[in-house]
């Protein structure tokens, strides 16, 4: 059975067609931006992440200069000794050659004792 609608019930029907063409249309139009924000917050999420990675490498380098750095301190002072040992006189070569025996072979004179540290202190 139809019926027939009055004005008031009309004009709703007619609103919620125009509402859901607006709406349409609306996420037609907004297509675009809605692409152009997303791409814009992935570019910020990528910078976001590139620099800190790139922080946290420019650390790690860091701790490798500090490492060589202090590797290179070492180095100068075992060259200063050796140039030290090259240009030094017969008694000086002796002093190093007994003191070389000593610490790297564990050499000992005939009568003498040598105490080790066992505790590590």
């Amino acid at each position: 059975m139809l019926v027939k609608l009055t004005n008031t019930e009309s004009s709703a029907v007619r609103n919620r067609k125009n509402k859901q063409k607006s709406f349409i249309s609306v996420f037609s139009e907004n297509r675009v931006e809605f692409i152009i924000y997303g791409a814009f917050v992935v570019f910020l999420i990528y910078t976001a992440v590139s620099l800190i990675s790139q922080h946290n490498d420019i650390d790690r380098k860091t701790q490798e200069l500090e490492d060589i750095r202090s590797r290179i301190i070492i180095e100068e002072v075992k060259n200063e000794e050796v140039n030290d040992i090259l240009n030094s006189n017969e008694v000086d070569n002796e002093a190093y050659i007994e003191k070389s025996a000593r610490e790297n072979l564990d050499f000992a004179y005939k009568d003498e004792r040598i105490f080790v540290n066992v505790s590590g202190n």
